[in-house]
């Protein structure tokens, strides 16, 4: 229906402009010829009635077309509207709303948006953008992370460190021991330990 209200007016102003009278000298004619111009000036008196006409018509189905395309953008603005606070609903909160997303606006203008440009209607973007100025906060923030990180290392004292020995199981000794000897008595001293 609203495609069809798009081509009827299309239609309509192609019909205003097909009847839409030429310039006419009308005292010229009243002069040259008295008897014709009754005739002639009732024909375009018809004439630019059935144009007004059709410029009224037109004008209200002009109207009709562009009703239904703020209905379209209207529900298309709602189900987006929708869509962000099902992905984002901490905006939910109308104040935590507005300072997110002048701050998102003042992100995008850093980067070289223009007002115009930052009338996004699709929700993707404003996740994309919301994304980007996260990142790009975290990133800043990095350089202080890392100098917390670095002024909790202590820096190693020059020379070499004598190598922690390992620590050796008692009982891994003695077996190790018995292992080489083979003697009775170190198989004695594996069991003394275990019992």
């Amino acid at each position: 229906m609203r495609a069809e209200r798009q081509r009827l007016a299309a239609r309509l102003k192609d019909l205003e402009e097909a009847l839409k009278p030429p310039s006419v000298d009308w005292d010229a004619i009243q002069r040259e010829h008295p008897d014709q111009f009754p005739t002639l000036w009732a024909n375009y008196q018809r004439l630019e009635s059935e144009r007004q006409r059709v410029a009224h018509e037109r004008a209200e189905a002009d109207a009709k077309a562009r009703a239904d395309q703020e209905a379209v953008i209207r529900d298309q603005m709602a189900k987006q509207r929708e869509l962000l606070l099902a992905a984002v609903p901490e905006w939910r909160d109308a104040e935590k709303a507005k300072a997110e997303t002048a701050a998102l606006v003042s992100y995008a203008k850093s980067k070289g948006f223009t007002d115009e440009e930052l009338h996004v209607t699709d929700h993707r973007l404003l996740l994309l953008l919301r994304d980007a100025a996260l990142g790009a906060s975290v990133r800043k923030a990095k350089p202080a992370a890392t100098r917390a990180v670095e002024s909790k290392i202590r820096p190693a004292k020059p020379g070499a460190t004598a190598a922690a020995k390992p620590k050796v199981d008692p009982t891994e000794a003695l077996v190790s021991r018995f292992q080489k000897s083979g003697s009775v008595k170190d198989a004695a001293s594996i069991f003394e330990k275990l019992f």
